[in-house]
């Protein structure tokens, strides 16, 4: 929920200020969305900033996870674990068809090709104007993540498209062209987080 979204947000803003707390772990459940992504890695990079570590081990790794998981010192994903990179996508339900079947109608007036507000409720399908502008802010989304990525990861632009480009990629080439730090089991990540923060982590 919202609420339980934004609580999570606080507390690692509370860590970030607390000076007893030397790292934390991300764990990642689910697909969060883009706003949610982007929200944790403003405050995970506000966390970095106050000098905590961060680690994240998962079994899955998607679009916006990465984008906030990369930031992290260790990122580590299992050698059976599944990292899904997929690009940019919008969707949008068009009812001109359900409110025709009801006897129903809708008049919209729009003054310029881009003034597309309630185009949903009397069209089909997208406007070119209106798949324009969605064409333009994906395509700026998208860049801003490779950046995003790439300049956490240590890697050029390029080498962040070339694995969005394989759309399923393997761990094991995850770390060899450097997305992740490793392809281990968790036990193996466990060991990492002993040298990190001590056995009594």
């Amino acid at each position: 929920s919202r609420r339980n979204f934004r609580a999570k947000l606080q507390q690692i803003r509370a860590i970030a200020a607390d000076d007893a707390v030397a790292g934390v772990r991300l764990v990642v459940e689910g697909i969060p969305g883009l706003a949610k992504s982007i929200d944790l890695l403003a405050e995970l990079s506000a966390l970095k900033s106050a000098g905590k570590t961060v680690v994240c081990y998962t079994e899955t790794l998607d679009r916006n996870s990465l984008l906030f998981c990369s930031l992290a010192d260790q990122l580590i994903v299992p050698p059976s674990g599944m990292i899904v990179l997929e690009g940019m996508l919008a969707e949008l339900m068009y009812y001109k068809d359900l409110l025709d079947s009801l006897d129903l109608s809708v008049e919209v007036l729009h003054v310029g090709a881009y003034k597309t507000a309630y185009e949903n409720f009397a069209l089909n399908e997208m406007s070119p104007g209106q798949r324009e502008v969605i064409e333009i802010l994906l395509d700026e989304y998208f860049t801003q993540l490779i950046g995003t990525v790439a300049e956490q990861r240590g890697m050029s632009e390029d080498e962040v498209l070339a694995f969005f480009d394989q759309l399923l990629v393997s761990p094991a080439d995850a770390a060899a062209g450097g997305l992740i730090d490793a392809a281990v089991y968790e036990d193996e990540f466990d060991d990492v987080m002993d040298v990190l923060f001590g056995a009594d982590h």
